[in-house]
């Protein structure tokens, strides 16, 4: 799964609401091509850009794009608009992504008390949505005898979504292997069939861990972008700061992923490239919080970021040349002072 690099930050106001500042990311058409460029505005119908190379301004309709690709960039329209989180939730269910639906619905409660009866109509619908999906697939499994694999997904619903209509089937998928294994003891050396492609998209939109994965990577988006606009030193070094821990949670839960799964080749392929990004990431916040120690003269402390960066990604070439960087910064400011003092 890939993801856009930039955050995208725009007025939630406007009808037509434009980015604060264009913001180099993509978008991904239905017909499975994606458009890079620079991200200038969006609303309810529409996102325009400008598009690289030929420098066109292009507007897309929302219907040309995926669901989970507008998703990723009408959320970041919305910004503390209660009503406009809630809206965004029904297209999340209407379109089957029930995480992000439960994601966005959270921010609603915690934003405005009022709407928590029609949020909360809306959490069902995306709980008894997630767990239908997650069904469909251990049903599949069980069909193909994948019987690891239905065992597996039955026991997530059992626990993730215990009050859904799903969850008494999948209990009952639970009793028919139990049985076949005590009949049929050769069942549990039956050959492991590997999830498809099919199988792991639905499971990536209600699996708890890539829900959870994707929670935090938008906050450290968030608190990373936040961090560019603080004026204030101390509050940007504790965005930066806050960014970075939430970029190493996603990781976590990555390796977790990896550890779980590895008899899975695509989600171990998936994770593997998504790794790749989020660190990449991570880095750029690291060098943000750097950087904004260093334009205030902190050198020691902006070298101390760096080294704690090469601690967690030590093959970083974007780190270690901004190591150089600031060493080349701190010698020539202390030769300045020196020369103040001559």
């Amino acid at each position: 799964m890939r993801l856009p690099i930039a955050a995208f930050v725009f007025s939630a106001t406007a009808l037509l609401a434009p980015l604060c500042a264009a913001q180099e990311g993509f978008i991904t058409l239905k017909d499975g091509s994606e458009v890079h460029g620079q991200l200038l505005s969006i609303d309810d119908l529409q996102v325009t850009g400008v598009v690289h190379p030929d420098g066109e301004e292009r507007t897309y309709k929302r219907e040309e794009l995926t669901p989970g690709s507008w998703y990723m960039v009408r959320s970041r329209t919305v910004g503390d608009d209660a009503r406009g989180r809630l809206e965004l939730a029904r297209f999340c269910v209407e379109k089957g992504l029930f995480g992000n639906a439960k994601a966005e619905l959270e921010q609603v409660w915690d934003l405005d008390e009022s709407l928590r009866d029609p949020a909360k109509e809306l959490w069902q619908r995306a709980n008894e949505g997630g767990a239908t999906s997650l069904l469909q697939i251990a049903e599949n499994a069980l069909k193909r005898r994948q019987f690891a694999n239905a065992k597996r997904l039955a026991s997530l619903i059992l626990t993730e979504y215990q009050d859904t209509a799903a969850a008494q089937r999948a209990a009952e998928i639970l009793d028919e292997l139990h049985t076949n294994e005590e009949a049929t003891p050769s069942m549990q050396q039956q050959v492991h069939q590997p999830l498809t492609e099919a199988q792991v998209d639905k499971m990536r939109e209600t699996d708890p861990r890539a829900v959870e994965a994707r929670k935090f990577l938008e906050r450290a988006r968030e608190r990373n972008l936040k961090g560019l606009k603080e004026k204030s030193l101390s509050a940007a070094v504790a965005q930066y700061e806050g960014s970075v821990a939430d970029f190493r949670k996603v990781l976590e839960i990555a390796d977790r992923v990896l550890l779980e799964e590895k008899d899975e080749p695509v989600i171990v392929e998936r994770v593997t490239k998504l790794k790749g990004t989020i660190t990449d990431e991570m880095v750029e916040a690291y060098i943000n919080w750097a950087g904004v120690l260093a334009t205030r003269g902190s050198y020691p402390n902006a070298g101390e970021v760096i080294d704690q960066c090469l601690t967690v990604v030590p093959d970083s070439t974007r780190a270690k040349k901004y190591r150089e960087h600031i060493q080349l910064l701190a010698a020539v400011a202390s030769s300045e002072k020196w020369r103040s003092y001559r």
